[in-house]
């Protein structure tokens, strides 16, 4: 036969405190003969519920600390790598830096070329306006092209290699930057 046990109190009774109490009253109350089931508020089906013992409890908090753990010694890892993979990279930032300063030196080079090329071109502007020139004029004017000719053409190759090489470090650096990424 169904019975019902009613605690009736002033105060409320949603603190820890009373869970407990209410759970020591069914206990009790399950030891008694002929009582099949306790239903209360720790257990609302009849069986208690596990959650909130506080062996349950720390259980649970210790799995989840120790999951925690592990993440963090996973972050450790990862960054570690990524801080080695850094310094690895940094020599062939180093190139790739230096390779830019090459640009910019053979850049400066071929620049300077221009100059006597103008130049040249422009005796030769001036001997064919005269008139008068002639062909000694001409010929050194023309070997003057020549000889800037072949330092630009020199220069130009200089800037090329240079080009380059800048593009095989930045192709290099942008690949360890993204693998960085990923991990």
């Amino acid at each position: 036969m169904p019975t019902q046990i009613v605690i009736k109190n002033d105060e409320k009774m949603d603190s820890t405190d009373y869970m407990v109490l209410a759970e020591k009253i069914s206990q009790e109350l399950k030891k008694v003969n002929s009582v099949e089931t306790v239903r209360s508020v720790s257990r609302p089906t009849g069986k208690p519920i596990e959650d909130l013992y506080f062996s349950k409890q720390a259980k649970n908090l210790g799995e989840g600390l120790g999951k925690g753990n592990d993440g963090i010694k996973q972050i450790s890892s990862g960054l570690e790598q990524a801080g080695t993979q850094m310094a690895a990279s940094k020599p062939k930032l180093v190139e790739a830096t230096n390779g830019i300063s090459s640009l910019i030196s053979g850049t400066n080079q071929l620049s300077a070329g221009m100059v006597p090329l103008k130049n040249g071109l422009n005796q030769i502007e001036a001997g064919l306006n005269k008139g008068s020139a002639g062909s000694a004029e001409i010929k050194k004017g023309m070997e003057q092209i020549k000889s800037n000719s072949e330092k630009i053409l020199a220069g130009s190759k200089k800037l090329l290699d240079g080009y380059k090489q800048a593009e095989g470090a930045l192709k290099q650096f942008s690949k360890t930057i993204r693998e960085l990424k990923r991990d």
